[in-house]
């Protein structure tokens, strides 16, 4: 059971799912970027020191998951609005929960492009962009319209295959690794290892946009490891 203010009034809810689904919702979240967009940003900047960039990234993603965690367990039977109410006041945590609000929208936005872009450079490359971001809109608006308990079933259903075919694309790009791309260890010096780990961190930070999910799960005791495996294996 969640409550959720409106109109300055708490209104019960009764969406739940499980600490299996949001440990899985937490990975299909991560791993989006982590394979479309991410990769380029962090080479742009540690060029053959990105596997060191990466390995601290995912330090950084336990550690930052971590803190997350701990402050969402502090609203995990209020909701995320009614608790920057009653710890902010109501005009204060108004307006953050409208600039929460605004920066997952942006972001929204910002993956609908990530992903398009993909699509019309790998895939269609004779689609307009246009049209491509307009069918992802639309899956997004359906998504939305039937509720997080829907999602989480599809993601659950649908976690096996994204697993077959994320297993299948790292063993068929095996025979293209090489032990000398790696090198020369700490090319640049420590500073364009900390470029490239400014881009990954970036997108790791994202992650907080998945708090808002904690009072929908309906074992609280396994959330927290749910969230935390789940961001740090999607990383």
């Amino acid at each position: 059971m969640v409550t959720i203010l409106i109109n300055n009034s708490y209104k019960v809810t009764n969406i739940q799912i499980s600490a299996l689904q949001f440990f899985i919702l937490s990975i299909l979240f991560v791993v989006g970027d982590a394979i479309l967009y991410v990769p380029s940003l962090i080479v742009q900047g540690a060029s053959h020191t990105i596997w060191i960039a990466g390995l601290i990234g995912m330090a950084e993603a336990v550690l930052l998951s971590l803190l997350y965690a701990l402050v969402s367990q502090q609203f995990a039977n209020k909701g995320f609005f009614p608790y920057l109410e009653l710890t902010y006041g109501r005009w204060l945590g108004r307006v953050l929960f409208l600039l929460f609000l605004l920066y997952v929208m942006v972001d929204v936005i910002l993956m609908i492009f990530e992903m398009g872009s993909f699509m019309v450079t790998v895939i269609m490359p004779e689609t307009p962009l246009e049209a491509i971001i307009m069918v992802f809109l639309l899956v997004v608006i359906i998504g939305a319209r039937l509720g997080l308990e829907t999602l989480s079933r599809a993601a659950e259903i649908l976690f096996p295959w994204f697993c077959v075919f994320f297993f299948l694309l790292v063993c068929l790009n095996l025979p293209n690794a090489k032990f000398e791309n790696m090198q020369p260890f700490f090319e640049g010096g420590i500073h364009t290892i900390f470029k490239g780990n400014v881009s990954l961190a970036s997108y790791i930070f994202e992650s907080v946009i998945l708090v808002v999910i904690f009072p929908y799960i309906r074992e609280k005791d396994q959330a927290t490891k749910a969230y935390i495996k789940g961001i740090t294996i999607g990383v």
